[in-house]
Formats: structure tokens, sequence, C-alpha cells
């Protein structure tokens, strides 16, 4: 059975939605497909969005002197996950600095997990 541009099956699921007059180089055809051939992108942009709130973040509790360990460890955990992505260094780095003064031992912890990531690229 056909609706739109999107086929389903018998029980109204879209298990089989790619559209069948699609060919190479062009669009599926199918929203969903599109949207994850084009996820590479759209992730790098969103890794840039993030590095940028975060930044923020990292000014904000750098310039209010914050101690809430857990807020920068949550902090950095973030940044850690955009490094993979090839984004964030610069302000993990400041803000690792920051947390350097605060708790010596968590500040080693993440100078270790930051290394381990950048010798993966």
């Amino acid at each position: 059975m056909k609706k739109g541009r999107t086929y389903f099956t018998e029980n109204h699921s879209t298990a089989d939605a790619i559209n069948p007059d699609s060919r190479v180089g062009r669009k599926a055809g199918n929203d969903i497909i599109d949207m994850i051939v084009g996820s590479e992108s759209t992730l790098d942009d969103l890794a840039k969005m993030q590095e940028f709130y975060i930044n923020k973040l990292v000014n904000y509790m750098i310039d209010n002197k914050s101690q809430d360990s857990n807020e920068i460890k949550r902090t950095l955990d973030s940044l850690l996950d955009i490094i993979d992505l090839g984004k964030g260094e610069e302000v993990f780095d400041r803000l690792l600095g920051y947390y350097r003064t605060i708790d010596r031992m968590g500040y080693e912890f993440y100078r270790k997990e930051a290394k381990k990531r950048r010798l993966k690229e």
C-alpha cells in the first residue's frame, strides 16, 4: 500500500520505506533516510553549536569562580564528547586549567582522558 511517497507494509509500518524510484546519487525519497545520509554535516553543526554554548557556560563558571565540582565535571564530560568530533579543545583546556585549582585528582583524571582521546586522532 502506498501513502504519498512512503511505502507501508500491511500493518502500516515503514519497514520498506525507501522509495523504489531512488537512484544512486539522488535523495532516497524518505525524510528519515535522507536525514541519516546528511547526518555527518548535521553532527558537525550540532558540535559547533554545543561548543558555542558550553564556552559561554565555561566563561560564566570561571568569571564567577565556581567551586561546583559536579557542574565542572559534567561540563568537562560534555567537552570530551565534542573533542571526539574535533571541536571544543580550547574551551576544554581553559576549563581544565581552572579545575586544576579546585580538584587536583579530578584534574589529573580529565587531563589523562583528554590525552587518550587526542592520541586517537
